[in-house]
């Protein structure tokens, strides 16, 4: 059994920004060696900080554009879980689900929603109620600060809907706050959600229209209460979850 050889060709010159002639040269190479029956293999070249962990590596000399931002998010949670104790939650499986499930947005959603379940449990069980609760409540206010930021006030607006249901969640978020209300960190948290609850509480509330669809097997009612928020409302919720985001994360 013949083994088939493998030159390699050294690519450094070929990330050179300004142009040498060298990549042409390189090419026509590989090609020749090809033509020879030769196995063409490419010897890359970064400067880059390694880390221990080989995923990182991968992201970091292959993502030129986004590895600083990528290197720094992980360090920066992989900081705060060990600082709450969360981290040990994170199985290393976990980790090469979320990497198999690249570009699979169900999937990552629904491994996020388990690592979520299981960070919280992590601190229930730890007997960390006030950090659990400080935790959903930035969870929360972050996700509600992206969809405010995303979706512009329009009349019977499906999400401006979503964005006003979050009022009810708010109401059971301020209750599981004030179970640690005695905690300075969680009081000050809890004394800003309740400045939020407070706008929410001018939305009006009215009955939904009751529908009634049927098939052959079943009858589906629908009704109960819709929140419907005028545009000036709505500026005020968006305008305090900013501010209060902006206070957690310690931006202008």
């Amino acid at each position: 059994l013949m083994i088939k050889k493998k030159i390699l060709i050294d690519t450094r010159n070929l990330s050179l920004l300004d142009g040498t002639g060298i990549a042409t040269y390189a090419r026509n190479l590989a090609y020749i060696i090809k033509d020879l029956n030769y196995e063409v293999g490419l010897l890359l070249d970064r400067k880059k900080n390694f880390q221990k962990n080989e995923k990182l590596n991968e992201i970091n000399f292959y993502d030129d554009k986004h590895n600083n931002t990528y290197l720094k998010y992980f360090k920066n949670l992989k900081e705060l879980g060990d600082q709450i104790g969360v981290s040990s939650a994170v199985k290393p499986e976990n980790l090469k689900r979320l990497q198999d499930n690249i570009g699979n947005s169900d999937s990552l959603a629904l491994i996020t929603d388990e690592l979520y379940f299981a960070s919280f449990e992590k601190l229930e069980g730890s007997k960390q109620g006030p950090t659990l609760s400080l935790v959903v409540a930035g969870g929360w206010i972050e996700s509600l600060f992206i969809v405010t930021n995303l979706a512009k006030y329009e009349k019977n607006s499906v999400v401006v809907e979503r964005v006003c249901d979050q009022k009810y969640t708010l109401d059971n978020l301020i209750e599981f706050l004030r179970k640690y209300k005695t905690e300075e960190s969680v009081a000050s948290v809890l004394v800003k959600f309740e400045e939020l609850q407070s706008e929410f509480s001018k939305i009006e509330e009215k009955d939904a229209d009751t529908l009634e669809v049927k098939d052959n097997t079943k009858r589906i009612l629908s009704g109960g209460k819709n929140l419907i928020a005028t545009a000036e409302q709505y500026k005020h919720i968006v305008d305090k979850v900013k501010i209060i985001r902006n206070s957690f994360t310690l931006t202008k």
